[in-house]
This record gives structure tokens, C-alpha cells and sequence, in this order.
């Protein structure tokens, strides 16, 4: 840009020489034409050095506004990385919010079945059975032993097993069960039942007498929700073969 302006200016010489030599001499500053040539040419060179000035002054403000643009540009990128960076962050955080959302359900469900287990076991303890029965046994494997009160519930039954002649045993446990009946008595019949909680429920593989047992196994749909299943017998006292089908369901 400078030479091109210098070029320009330098141009119009031969023209303000031609002017001079154009006019007579009496027209000239005191009669002294290659005196007032020089000045003119003196005061394009000046014009020239101001303007070449001005060229390298323009020349530096880009030169600056190049660099300026240059480091912004480098700026954005590296906030633009910042950005990414931190979006990813965000997005692993909330993967590791939903799946300890889903651990937290898991663990109130199972909290909830324990709570379910301790309430029956302590039924048990407490001398619990179903409306109309109350328990005269608990068996070796830890399954209990209820029996038809006659209309009397839970402590209120004072009678002894040597008394009765039909029984109906209990047991549950966590994907396995079994009832027995007790001493003296056969098993006619059986079954099982389980909880469904939180609609997370046991498959039940099977149902089936053994001897004077009967057993129940399951499995879990899902392996951290704890469900228990129950199994019961129905006995009779006395003896006496009785043939039985494996039920599965």
C-alpha cells in the first residue's frame, strides 16, 4: 500500500515540471524557475513523507486488530473446550445420580421385606397364627405348627396337640420353604403362598410333597429385591400310604 502510494505521488512530477517550464520567466518567484521547481518538489516529499506515515501508522492498527483478533479466537477455543469438558462432567453426574436413585429404591424395597419378615417372625414369637388357629409346634427346620382352635385365636387356646386330630403347619425362607408336619401325624395336602411386594413377586419352580414334608422352591425376578415365600401342609393324625403327583407350577 505505501508503494503504491508513493508511486502515485510520484506520478504527478513530470506534470508539476511541464508546468514549470510552461510559464516565462517573469511569472516564476523572483524570476528564479528551478528555485521555485525545487520547492514544489520539496513539498511533495514532505506530502509523500506524511502519507507514508499515515500507511505505516494503518499498517500497525491492523497489524494490531490481526493480532487481537487472533488471541480471541484462541480464547473462544479454549473456552469452547471448557464448555465440552464440562458438559460431560454433568452428564456422568447425573448417570451416577439415576443409578443411585435406582440403588435407593432397591434398598427401600428391601428394607420394607425385612421389615415384612421381622413382623411375621415376631407373630411367631408372640404366639400369632391365623384367625381361628394358634400354634401347638415348631419344627426343627423352623417351621411352626398351627391348629383349628374351635373359635379361639392366638394365646387364648389352651388345649394341647395331643388333642387334635388335624393340623396345618407353616414355613417360609428366602427362595426355599418347607412345612412339616409334626410327630404322629400325616401330610394330606399342601401348597404354598407368596408376597407380592412392590409387585416384585417369586416365580414359583415348584410345589411338591416329600415324606411328611412339603416343599416350595422359587426364584426372584429380580435378584436385590429379598421375597420370601411360604409353603404350608395339612396333616391328619395316623398313619397310612398316601400316593402323591410332583405338582409343578
Amino acid at each position: 500500500m505505501r508503494q503504491l502510494a508513493i508511486a502515485a505521488l510520484i506520478a504527478t512530477l513530470p506534470i508539476a515540471v511541464h508546468a514549470g517550464n510552461g510559464k516565462g520567466n517573469g511569472e516564476t518567484p523572483n524570476g528564479q524557475p528551478f528555485q521555485h521547481l525545487q520547492s514544489q518538489i520539496s513539498d511533495l516529499q514532505s506530502q509523500i513523507d506524511t502519507l507514508v506515515g499515515r500507511v505505516d501508522s494503518l499498517e500497525g492498527h491492523i497489524s494490531a486488530v490481526e493480532g487481537a483478533i487472533s488471541t480471541l479466537q484462541t480464547q473462544n477455543s479454549d473456552l469452547q473446550t471448557q464448555i465440552n469438558s464440562t458438559n460431560d462432567d454433568v452428564s456422568d453426574l447425573q448417570d451416577q445420580i439415576d443409578q443411585n436413585s435406582l440403588l435407593i429404591a432397591a434398598l427401600e424395597a428391601q428394607q420394607a421385606q425385612l421389615e415384612q419378615s421381622l413382623e411375621m417372625k415376631q407373630n411367631v414369637i408372640d404366639g400369632n397364627c391365623p384367625d381361628g388357629s394358634a400354634i401347638q409346634a415348631v419344627n426343627e427346620d423352623g417351621s411352626v405348627v398351627c391348629a383349628t382352635t374351635g373359635g379361639q385365636t392366638g394365646t387364648g387356646f389352651s388345649g394341647g396337640i395331643e388333642d387334635l386330630d388335624r393340623v396345618i403347619a407353616y414355613g417360609w425362607g428366602y427362595s426355599y420353604a418347607q412345612a412339616t408336619c409334626p410327630e404322629g401325624f400325616s401330610l394330606t395336602g399342601g401348597g404354598f403362598y407368596n408376597s407380592n411386594y412392590y409387585y416384585y413377586y417369586n416365580n414359583v419352580n415348584a410345589s411338591y410333597p416329600w415324606h411328611n414334608t412339603w416343599y416350595v422352591s422359587a426364584s426372584n425376578y429380580y435378584y436385590y429385591y429379598y421375597n420370601y415365600v411360604y409353603s404350608y401342609a395339612m396333616c391328619v393324625r395316623g398313619t397310612g400310604t398316601i400316593n402323591w403327583q410332583y405338582v409343578y407350577n
